[in-house]
């Protein structure tokens, strides 16, 4: 067992002889501009990722596809289909996306309703493109408002 000292926040970790770190870092990656209790939910779906417990991250990842519906204007307490339809709808997912975002409610799906344990790739895969979707719902556009402040439509400095 050693201690570390993380050089850029000082705190400390202890590497044990199995080669794992603990607290180990947060999986996936930052996502900026998110509402507070997405940026909650995404950050406990990354903490449980980091920490193994791959069965709940996927049922976070999950959730977040009803805070993201609700907080851009579905009705609370619907049936959970009802979300992903409403994302389409209001074309928060595109065609494009669809494969993707389906994997994100069939893996959630199987972590609520089944004993299926999902392995590390899988819940990984889950994690991944949960942080892509909030990152075009929400990150595109904060970027968009960060740094068009100033510009007309037409794209001239004001």
């Amino acid at each position: 067992v050693e201690w570390l000292l993380c050089p850029a926040c000082n705190d400390g970790s202890v590497l044990t002889d199995s080669g794992r770190v603990h607290p180990a870092s947060k999986a996936g990656f930052d996502v900026q501009g998110l509402p507070d209790e997405i940026a909650e939910a995404y950050g406990e779906a990354r903490s449980c990722m980091s920490v193994h417990a791959y069965t709940a991250c996927e049922l976070m990842c999950r959730t977040i596809l009803m805070h993201i519906a609700v907080e851009k204007g579905a009705k609370e307490k619907r049936p959970f289909t009802e979300y992903v339809t409403y994302l389409e709808q209001q074309r928060y997912i595109v065609p494009n996306m669809t494969a993707w975002v389906g994997l994100i409610r069939e893996h959630g799906g199987k972590a609520a309703h089944t004993l299926e344990k999902p392995d590390r790739e899988r819940a990984e895969s889950t994690l991944t493109f949960t942080g892509e979707l909030l990152r075009l719902v929400y990150e595109t556009e904060h970027m968009a408002q960060k740094y068009t402040q100033g510009v007309d439509s037409a794209g001239a400095t004001e």
